[in-house]
């Protein structure tokens, strides 16, 4: 009970981190597109 207990908090906090780490970078992502596309719109006028 009680190992098992571990092993479930343990992978619940490595999903948790992967989660937030492939999060973090999309919106980093995200952000360097918008900031990509509004540069190559101001080069177009």
């Amino acid at each position: 009970m009680e190992i098992t207990a571990a092993v479930l908090l343990a992978v619940a906090a490595l999903v948790f981190g992967v989660g937030l780490m492939v999060y973090s970078v999309r919106r980093k992502e995200r952000q360097a597109r918008a900031r990509i596309r509004s540069t190559y719109l101001k080069g177009q006028r």
